[in-house]
């Protein structure tokens, strides 16, 4: 990664500091991965946006998505646990994005479809319209087109990169990864048709959330900010909302072709981005020091997702002795994660583990705690009351 030379895309400052930097040697990716590299970012002086401190390189990208990248190439989709029950998140993302769709759809296309998952059940929704898909990786590509989509590989890397004519283009979760996030808003506007419209699902730092600890997100934009930036690229936002009940952290801007304009982010949007960062690197301290007092013990952890991931690269728990993670999810048992076997609760009864980790959200952390209370262990919680 090369020394920043970056324009804020919310307000085109030029002007940026430090604001966070973690130095274990590890971070994460998106996809879950812990690389062996530490994590800086800056923010920008003039309107809060925060961004990678370093670039990566068009070889690099290459490496990271084209070759390696995981995420939507593990063949399920993730699940969304509700009341209801189980909901895929594809299914998730298609009852939020359908209502805006135009009425008579004849073309559309994602960018950035993984192994399908959501533009089948576009294709589903619409059957009149042609749809196609675009990604960056060669894996997810040959996984949505043995589906039979219609799925193209390849990435957004400069203004001469075109995409084709469609009516709707829909786009989750790419913006926030791109280096010049202007290039492929470009392609969209260009790509559009006149009455199209464009579609993008962006994770937002209105809500807590810790993708800023993604090492693959670039960007990292409040709600107001992704406004400003369209509308600098020409796209205007005609509707926005990020108060989903399920899909929390994101947003959705469904947006038209216009001429580009500065619309200023408004004051103090800064406070947001930082409120996420104290709050995780507050829960990665508390996670430390529940281990501190640990020495060489066994431990389980419950859970096998992201925050699993997040405290193995930036807490103590990379060092630590971990012997299994717990889930209920019998469909991930025999798995592994970071080279941790996925197992039942039925694995504390062999009597090796000296204590249990939760490394879910905390407001599963009470119930977890009871469920866990007859194997008579001790439970590591990071909320604050359990």
């Amino acid at each position: 990664m090369s020394a920043p030379a970056r324009v804020c895309p919310a307000c085109g400052s030029r002007q940026w500091k430090t604001f966070l930097e973690i130095t274990t040697g590890r971070s994460l990716g998106s996809d879950q991965r812990i690389v062996p590299w530490g994590l800086q970012k800056l923010i920008c002086a003039r309107c809060g946006v925060a961004c990678n401190h370093g670039r990566f390189s068009a070889q690099e990208l290459e490496l990271l998505y084209g070759r390696d990248y995981q995420l939507n190439t593990c063949g399920e989709d993730h699940l969304f646990f509700t009341p209801q029950g189980p909901v895929p998140r594809s299914q998730v993302y298609l009852e939020w994005i359908e209502p805006f769709l135009p009425r008579d759809l004849e073309s559309l296309l994602e960018v950035g479809c993984g192994q399908g998952n959501l533009l089948s059940r576009l294709a589903r929704a619409r059957p009149h319209a042609r749809a196609r898909g675009l990604e960056g990786s060669r894996r997810a590509c040959e996984m949505a087109r043995a589906r039979g989509l219609d799925v193209k590989q390849g990435l957004i890397l400069s203004a001469d990169d075109r995409l084709p004519a469609s009516q709707a283009i829909v786009s989750v979760g790419v913006l926030e990864h791109m280096e010049e996030p202007g290039l492929l808003a470009g392609a969209v506007r260009r790509a559009l048709t006149p009455e199209g419209r464009a579609i993008f699902c962006l994770p937002v730092q209105d809500h807590p959330g810790y993708d800023l600890f993604f090492s693959d997100h670039v960007w990292h934009l409040t709600m107001n900010q992704w406004r400003a930036a369209l509308a600098g690229w020409g796209l205007e936002v005609i509707h926005a909302e990020s108060d989903h009940p399920i899909n929390q952290g994101f947003g959705l801007f469904v947006c038209r072709k216009a001429e580009p304009r500065h619309a200023a982010p408004g004051p103090d949007q800064g406070r947001l981005v930082t409120r996420n960062r104290d709050h995780w690197l507050a829960v990665f301290k508390r996670v430390d020091g529940l281990l501190a007092g640990l020495d060489d013990a066994s431990l389980a952890v419950f859970g096998a997702g992201e925050v699993f991931s997040l405290f193995m690269a930036y807490t103590r728990l990379g060092e630590a002795r971990v012997l299994a993670c717990l889930d209920e999810d019998s469909s991930k048992h025999g798995s592994h994660k970071h080279g941790v076997p996925i197992v039942g609760l039925d694995r504390l009864k062999r009597g090796d583990v000296q204590a249990v980790l939760l490394a879910v959200n905390p407001k599963y952390h009470r119930m977890l705690a009871e469920k866990l209370a007859p194997f008579g262990l001790p439970i590591l919680s990071y909320a604050e009351e359990v």
